[in-house]
């Protein structure tokens, strides 16, 4: 019932307004003049004459919520999408060079010769080190950086290619290599052992290549070597024994000084192996050792006091300027045999007749 009075409300109202115009023009006419339903549901009616008219309920109270209605059917699947396109194949990765043939992450440049040289790269805190003999398969020939193209020669190509290393502790250098450039292993405080693979092909050391390396004590130069250059072991302290191939031509100026426990003196002269290479600024007669092969770059030069010279027939080889700044030579004798050198009248020549010392200004010409 209640129901049926909320959904049919508009109409009863109707018909009651009708009826209440009825009943006015049957009377004595009066008109409904205005209609409302109070807060109980009733309906009041104004009417013409001022009176008012209650009708009684016409709202019933509110019915109880309607229940839900029922879930309607599932919706139909959706159609399957078109499939997506192929992706395109992915480009094979490029690996880095470290790791098909230079897993230590040395440095590789290539020189006008069409080889390697090879410096520290991406290795520098590793304690070992092993070169390879070929990269990309051309022979690594040098170490070091390359110096501008118009530094290069034979004897300056390459430098400090593991210059201050500091964790490195051994090297090991293949038979390709044939340079160690300037101050390549220079003040690798650490360094103890260089190792030089069979077949060794190195000739040269370059200037200040050991300099420095203070812990280096276990080194065997190999026996193609001509040329140690100037300061190239200055400083290594722990050195004790070396031997020099007789395949070296010229060592350097100062190639091994302050090594006090390499050099050996005797008399005022200092000697590495059998090779004369300084003397005390401050000597006046130089007995040469009679084991002596060989005079270093420079080994005189300064010693102005020095007056008598005596070199023993085997000394084969006198370096660069052994005698600069030498102003009182009077007497060179040189130990008949000697297939290299001769002396005459107190002044020493080569076996072409060059002479070596002494000029008259004290300063030697350079016998290469």
């Amino acid at each position: 019932m209640k129901r049926l009075l909320k959904t049919k409300l508009p109409v009863i109202i109707v018909l009651l307004l009708m009826l209440a115009i009825c009943f006015a023009s049957c009377e004595k006419a009066v008109s409904v003049i205005g209609a409302t339903i109070n807060e109980n549901g009733e309906l009041i009616l104004s009417m013409s004459d001022d009176t008012i008219q209650n009708l009684g309920k016409v709202k019933g109270e509110r019915g109880a919520d309607g229940k839900d209605g029922e879930d309607g059917e599932d919706g139909k699947d959706g159609e399957d999408g078109k499939d997506g396109k192929d992706g395109e194949d992915g480009k094979d990765a490029i690996l880095p060079e470290i790791v098909e043939e230079n897993p230590q992450g040395l440095a590789f440049y290539l020189l006008p010769d069409d080889t390697y040289t090879v410096s520290i790269g991406d290795a520098y805190y590793l304690r070992e080190i092993t070169i390879p003999a070929t990269y990309k398969g051309k022979p690594v020939t040098c170490i070091g950086t390359p110096w501008d193209s118009s530094w290069l020669n034979e004897a300056n190509l390459c430098y400090a290619g593991f210059f201050g290393a500091p964790y490195l502790t051994k090297i090991t250098i293949p038979d390709s290599i044939k340079i160690i450039g300037e101050q390549a292993f220079s003040e690798c405080a650490q360094l103890s052992t260089v190792v030089f693979l069979e077949g060794s092909k190195l000739s040269s050391i370059g200037k200040k290549a050991f300099y420095d390396c203070d812990l280096l004590w276990n080194i065997s130069l190999p026996n193609r070597l001509t040329l140690i250059s100037e300061s190239a072991f200055e400083n290594c302290v722990s050195l004790m024994d070396l031997d020099i191939p007789d395949s070296v031509m010229i060592i350097g100026e100062k190639a091994f000084h302050n090594c006090s426990d390499l050099v050996k003196s005797e008399n005022k002269l200092d000697y590495v192996d059998t090779w004369l290479v300084s003397a005390d600024t401050d000597i006046v007669t130089a007995t040469l050792r009679s084991d002596t092969t060989a005079i270093a770059d420079e080994a005189f030069a300064g010693c102005r006091e020095l007056e008598n010279l005596y070199i023993p027939s085997g000394v084969v080889n006198i370096g660069r300027a052994v005698f600069n700044d030498t102003r009182k030579i009077e007497t060179i004798i040189v130990e008949t045999g000697n297939q290299m050198y001769h002396s005459r009248d107190n002044k020493l020549y080569d076996k072409t007749g060059k002479l070596i010392a002494p000029l008259a200004d004290g300063v030697i010409a350079d016998p290469f």
